[in-house]
């Protein structure tokens, strides 16, 4: 019974692990991730809040609709401190979040953390985090040399689809 029990978390791990990404993918990404950030610790601020904003800057050029919905975080002021320090929770979540991919269980807790606070938001719908998968993916390609985007469409993807799992 024990080696039945075994099998069944093996293959439950090597599937719940491939619904994420790949161990190779997961490993690009974060490399990457630290390489155009530095979060994780040793993290350039300047650098995180200026692609934060960048991503939120280009999903409200690209769907102007979007702007009211950070009408809190003063997002008709992009370069204001409101703005900034939100910018920065962002990444620090994805920061988060990218480094979790080797350590699944957390991620899961995670991103289930991530989709009850985006969950309880009025007006937000899964393909505005579409939108954002597409906005950083494009914002990491011109900080990283050799970006590798189909990386991180294969691991953040996944991360940002659990994210929306409660969105409407």
């Amino acid at each position: 019974m024990r080696g039945l029990a075994a099998v069944v978390l093996a293959v439950y791990g090597v599937v719940t692990a491939h619904a994420w990404c790949t161990k190779d993918d997961a490993g690009t990404v974060v490399r990457q991730w630290s390489q155009a950030f530095g979060i994780g610790g040793n993290g350039n601020r300047e650098a995180a809040i200026q692609g934060g904003s960048g991503f939120f800057i280009q999903l409200m050029r690209d769907e102007p609709v979007m702007r009211r919905l950070f009408a809190n975080v003063s997002g008709d002021n992009t370069t204001s401190p409101v703005f900034g320090a939100h910018a920065l929770r962002v990444i620090t979540g994805l920061d988060l979040c990218v480094n979790a991919l080797v350590d699944i269980p957390v991620l899961e807790k995670l991103t289930s953390h991530l989709a009850d606070q985006h969950g309880r938001r009025i007006g937000l719908q899964p393909r505005y985090f579409d939108m954002h998968l597409k906005a950083s993916g494009d914002g990491l390609a011109e900080l990283v040399d050799n970006f590798n985007m189909d990386a991180w469409y294969n691991c953040m993807g996944p991360i940002f689809k659990s994210i929306t799992t409660l969105l409407h």
